[in-house]
């Protein structure tokens, strides 16, 4: 199945009236339903995800478009039933931000800003199951994991101030609510005044209308501050932002 979909994507379909990227599209679908298929059986995800993860990977760029939402549900689905996250699987962490952020010299960001809910679906699983991978520098990054997300996040809350119904920023929301459930004890108490200073910002937006359910979203993200470390947040609220008060009228 890998092997027919590394050779159809080199096919042109102009050669075929199209009828090679739909065939792309099927070995994606049909892989999709193996994995869910086997979702119960560790040992076969992990065999899976070793045979089939460049086919994913090139789902992610540009010329793999067609088949990016198998892709990423693909990723979910064995970051989700399987025991840990691989090393192989960290490797497309990256990709998974540049599809939303694009890269340093881009100001307009990458190219699949509609993917953001799925691409948070599968950011939160990367954390929850290998947080400690999670703040750590992968091979051939000049960056934690962690500090890369937070470009996610701000490119995404950028989009979301567009949108009508802010589905995207609930999704930011969610990834930042995974980072605290799942690196206590201290371990992100250096991003904790960035995740503060996100949720102010959206409390504050300063537009007619924001749906409720972000507002809540956002609530949550910050009760869950405090759920974290209670004393720290008070002290960022109070000493850094002076938003105490304000906050608080929202959580009321």
């Amino acid at each position: 199945m890998v092997a027919s979909y590394h050779r159809l994507v080199h096919t042109n379909p102009d050669d075929d009236d199209g009828e090679s990227a739909l065939a792309v599209q099927g070995c994606v679908v049909t892989i999709r339903r193996i994995i869910d298929s086997v979702s119960k059986n560790a040992e076969l995800i992990k065999k899976i995800e070793e045979i089939s993860l460049p086919m994913f990977m090139f789902g992610l760029t540009p010329d793999g478009m067609d088949s990016i939402e198998d892709a990423l549900d693909c990723i979910t689905m064995i970051l989700y039933h399987g025991n840990h996250v691989s090393e192989r699987m960290w490797k497309v962490y990256p990709q998974l931000l540049y599809l939303v952020c694009g890269d340093d010299k881009d100001p307009d960001g990458g190219y699949g800003f509609e993917y953001i809910s799925q691409i948070g679906v599968a950011l939160q699983n990367f954390i929850s199951k290998d947080p400690e991978t999670f703040l750590k520098v992968g091979e051939g990054q000049t960056q934690t994991y962690i500090a890369m997300t937070f470009r996610f996040v701000d490119r995404a809350l950028m989009i979301n101030v567009t949108s009508e119904h802010m589905l995207d920023g609930i999704c930011v929301m969610k990834v930042l609510i995974a980072m605290l459930e799942n690196l206590g004890n201290g371990r992100i108490n250096e991003a904790l005044p960035l995740i503060m200073k996100v949720c102010t910002d959206q409390l504050n937006l300063g537009l007619k209308k924001v749906p409720k359910n972000y507002i809540s979203m956002v609530v949550q993200t910050i009760c869950m501050c405090f759920w974290y470390n209670a004393q720290l947040t008070f002290q960022i609220l109070d000493q850094s932002m002076g938003q105490t008060i304000p906050v608080f009228q929202k959580l009321l």
